[in-house]
């Protein structure tokens, strides 16, 4: 059987399937409109049904499952339609918006390569939690598309999937991305871990994933305590990267294996890896960073905020160090193009440092590469020494010192 809709002289024929008939709903609106005609038409009659003339108002057709070949979706309500996450996405079809009402939900669940909607009726107050026999908290790992789309949860307390073969080595704690490439927005990875990659997130085997305004906070990994991407393309838009630690390398996030990964805008805060790249480590991918913003990131050996490791391609622009150990080390890229500096005075006091932070100090900035003279120093250091200008010398002007010295 088909629906066929006239208006304005021109035809769309839509098909279904005679079972869903009752799926059929027509909502009449308020609003004025252009008027239409609507059929229905079984395969061996012209016109099986009168039509039906709607004169006064527009019409809209909602068919499900499908229309034309495009799923219009319906919405699948948690608890109200299905009695929780995993029941939602099993019944759910393409096109489908999987509502989920505030509170804690159990994860463990896979997406299986549906392009539905899954998000949080409340934003900040729909959490999803791993399974009690571990595991993470989401999986795209059946092909998900940029139309399978996560929206306003909470992935808490992932503990990821064992890799084959070794199964105390685990990835992917909150969001295991293998293979598939979901749009991630405003959602918190919190407290998840990972016993070998991706605390928060595992980005792997040619993904394509997209974050969209998330927060990384407090997850845990060897490599990648907030996100690992490994071999695959991955955006992340406007996204916050805090306390999250590596025991290796990659505190915040990890790129390597030939991947591809734009970091645009953002924040990096207090973000620790136990050997290089607090923020960030790239080791044989290409990462374009842009316009982020480092904070007190930190990595025992180097590269407190960024470290670009062998065979990298890297790129850095417009971004700003707020700490002494935010340093980012690595590669030649890094070493051909270091901070321009000059001379700061403040008071009687000169050190070196970039015109920005000379100038949130309240010092008076010389001019790049301008140098401080070392008798000025000296004396200023015997006469004054109280950066800060309250009278007294003190640990806030150390702090403020090392705040400033590059």
């Amino acid at each position: 059987m088909s629906v066929v809709l006239w208006a304005n002289g021109s035809k769309a024929t839509i098909g279904y399937n005679a079972c869903s008939f009752y799926h059929v709903v027509l909502v009449l609106l308020e609003s004025l409109g252009e008027p239409f005609f609507l059929e229905a038409r079984t395969a061996d009659s012209e016109n099986a049904m009168p039509p039906l003339n709607c004169l006064l108002r527009p019409m809209y057709l909602l068919c499900a499952p499908m229309v034309s070949g495009v799923a219009l979706g319906v919405d699948i309500r948690v608890p109200e339609d299905a009695p929780n996450v995993a029941a939602a996405i099993e019944q759910a079809v393409d096109g489908d918006r999987i509502d989920i009402a505030g509170g804690q939900w159990v994860g463990g669940v896979s997406l299986a390569g549906k392009s539905v909607l899954l998000r949080g009726r409340s934003p900040g107050r729909t959490v999803l939690v791993g399974p009690v026999e571990g595991g993470p908290v989401l999986m795209c790992t059946s092909g998900e598309g940029a139309g399978t789309v996560l929206e306003d949860l909470i992935l808490r307390s992932g503990t990821g999937q064992p890799i084959a073969g070794y199964p105390r080595l685990t990835i992917g704690g909150g969001l295991l991305c293998d293979g598939g490439s979901p749009t991630v927005r405003r959602c918190v990875f919190q407290r998840n871990t990972a016993s070998l990659s991706g605390g928060g997130a595992y980005c792997g085997n040619a993904s394509n994933v997209r974050f969209e305004h998330c927060t990384f906070e407090s997850n845990r990994s060897e490599k990648g305590g907030g996100v690992s991407i490994v071999g695959s393309n991955v955006t992340l838009v406007d996204c916050i990267f805090q306390a999250n630690r590596a025991t290796y390398a990659g505190g915040g996030v990890l790129v390597a294996d030939g991947s591809d990964a734009s970091i645009d805008g953002g924040r990096f805060t207090r973000n620790i890896a136990g050997f290089t790249g607090g923020g960030v480590y790239e080791y044989d991918a290409h990462t374009q960073i842009e316009d982020a913003v480092f904070d007190r990131n930190r990595a025992t050996l180097r590269g407190g905020a960024v470290y670009f490791g062998h065979l990298s391609r890297g790129d850095m622009e417009r971004c700003h160090f707020r700490s002494p150990t935010d340093e980012v080390s690595g590669s030649r890229r890094v070493l051909d193009r270091p901070a321009v500096v000059g001379a700061c005075h403040l008071d009687r006091w000169c050190i070196q440092a970039e015109e920005t932070d000379c100038l949130l100090a309240g010092g008076l900035y010389v001019g790049d590469h301008a140098e401080c003279l070392q008798e000025t120093n000296r004396q200023s250091a015997v006469q004054l020494g109280d950066i800060d200008h309250d009278g007294e010398v003190n640990d806030r002007d150390l702090a403020l010192l090392m705040l400033l010295w590059r």
